[in-house]
């Protein structure tokens, strides 16, 4: 055997890939498309300087948007139908695009309203593809009008955008507005950043919607650039691995996870390899099973789709003859490759990894192979030397725990 895989994608990567389609949609109500639908009226404030309905400097569909210039904090895009109500059980789901303009970041309130009582609010980055208005660029936006943060089951007759900070705040635009009934919510688009800076690594983040439709975002290091912060246990830094990953609680907190700051781990993060020699370090001088992510490699972007995408890490591994092999002690650079892949209603990405044992002799080696490797801590609420307080997770083999070993044959 020349190549050993290990992968948490089952034998399921095929019949996931064929049913990512987008999936049959129901009938929309449009609210907004070039101008208001369906019996919605404008009763945004303030009259007189409030958003402007036929805006043609931005758009994202057709030839008109909405621009919200909010000079004024006391303002709102408010869409309203007098004609009568709806009820969160015929549209479940609010759909539109937001663009922050040049500068992002805006912060803003949807609301719902009833007879002119106000019903339910809440932020609206919650629902925000990359969990916030982002600057120069559309981003898609799914409330859940049923799920939290709020958490409404009953009639609306009235949604508005409201400012959500007590100061002014830069412009922005918001296109293509619709309600989607219960068979019709679309799976929202995988949102992918290239060449972003992260914990001070440049990175591709992936934003996407889980199985319960609440956004995650996962980010993935290069391992082909400038080294990264060194680990405390003096670890070089080169990436490869998942040194960020959020996800949003019950409750509508979000939950952020990233590397940890101690011990020859910190600072790597998450799915990296590992390889312990069977003989330890006798007879090669060298460290037997160092962290993966202190090598750096080659990245490739191998599928990026509307609903998901596969992310491809390779690298050069060192792994040494065990002392009964002929010749002994030798150095072998096996390449390894680590794979993710990450999808709209799936929870967590997916990981695979493959040692291409091609040009290793048979028998050299006598290794296991730990993976994913690494550790992440829950939003750094905890320290690592409390052990009465959970901080985050690790993956690997306990000293004195069984070991899977990989002999090239």
């Amino acid at each position: 055997m020349s190549r050993i895989s290990w992968s948490s994608l089952a034998g399921a990567f095929l019949p996931f890939l064929l049913a990512a389609g987008t999936p049959a949609r129901a009938q929309s109500l449009a609210v907004y498309d070039d101008a208001l639908q369906n019996g919605f009226e404008n009763w945004s404030y303030p009259a007189v300087g409030g958003p402007v309905f036929a805006a043609t400097a931005v758009v994202h569909g057709g030839t008109k948007s909405i621009s919200f210039d909010q000079s004024s904090y006391s303002s709102a895009i408010s869409f309203a139908h007098p004609g009568g109500s709806f009820t969160v059980a015929q549209y479940p789901t609010l759909h539109f695009w937001v663009h922050g303009g040049a500068t992002g970041g805006q912060k803003l309130l949807v609301v719902l309203q009833l007879g002119g009582v106000i019903q339910a609010s809440a932020a609206l980055d919650t629902y925000v593809t990359g969990g916030a208005i982002g600057a120069g660029a559309w981003r898609e936006v799914t409330v859940g009008l049923a799920s939290g943060p709020l958490s409404y089951s009953g009639a609306f007759d009235r949604i508005d955008l409201e400012g959500g900070v007590a100061t002014a705040q830069p412009i922005l635009y918001v296109d293509d507005v619709t309600l989607v009934p219960p068979s019709g919510v679309p799976a929202t688009a995988l949102q992918i950043e290239h060449d972003v800076t992260v914990r001070s690594m440049t990175s591709d983040r992936f934003t996407w919607k889980d199985g319960s439709g609440q956004p995650r975002v996962a980010v993935l290091a290069h391992n082909d650039g400038p080294q990264g912060p060194t680990a405390p246990g003096g670890y070089p830094n080169h990436g490869g691995a998942l040194r960020e990953f959020r996800y949003q609680l019950a409750g509508g907190a979000t939950r952020v996870c990233g590397p940890t700051s101690s011990g020859n781990a910190g600072e790597g993060g998450f799915g990296y390899t590992v390889s312990h020699r069977g003989d330890g370090g006798t007879g090669i001088g060298a460290d037997d099973s160092p962290l993966g992510y202190a090598f750096a490699g080659t990245f490739q972007r191998v599928f990026e789709g509307r609903h998901h995408a596969v992310f491809r890490f390779t690298q050069l591994y060192p792994r040494y003859s065990s002392t009964s092999a002929n010749p002994a002690n030798t150095l072998y650079n096996v390449p390894v490759t680590i794979e993710w892949v990450v999808s709209t209603g799936r929870d967590n990405p997916l990981w695979a990894m493959t040692w291409d044992l091609s040009g290793v002799p048979a028998n050299a080696l006598n290794d296991d192979s730990r993976g994913p490797y690494g550790e992440l801590l829950f939003d750094g609420a905890a320290s690592e030397a409390a052990q009465s307080v959970v901080a985050g997770v690790g993956w690997g083999t306990a000293t004195g725990s069984p070991r899977r070993r990989t002999r090239s044959r």
